[in-house]
């Protein structure tokens, strides 16, 4: 499956392995902040193996390791993590931030 959101191409692809399937998702960053959106994905889809096991990971679990995995893909990126840690400070939930 594939679409653009905001000018950005994203993609789900999953092909079956044994016992199960893989999932390969793609989103080509090119004007957005990329440590920040890499981590923003990898928030939202470190929730699906609960949800898929029957279980739930809250906002608050799901958002507490944030800003150490924010730091590791500013470090691997090269770029500026400043943006990221303003956003974290306004947006995550205090245990988070």
């Amino acid at each position: 499956m594939t679409w653009s959101l905001g000018g950005q191409s994203q993609s789900f692809e999953l092909v079956e392995e044994s016992g199960g399937c893989r999932l390969t998702f793609t989103h080509v960053i090119d004007d957005l902040p990329a440590a920040q959106t890499a981590t923003g994905w990898e928030i939202y889809l470190s929730r699906l193996e609960p949800h898929l096991a029957g279980g739930h990971l809250s906002d608050e679990e799901a958002h507490g390791s944030w800003r150490e995995i924010h730091e590791l893909y500013a470090r691997s990126f090269g770029v500026d993590p400043e943006p990221g840690r303003r956003w974290a400070e306004q947006n995550l939930p205090a245990e988070a931030v």
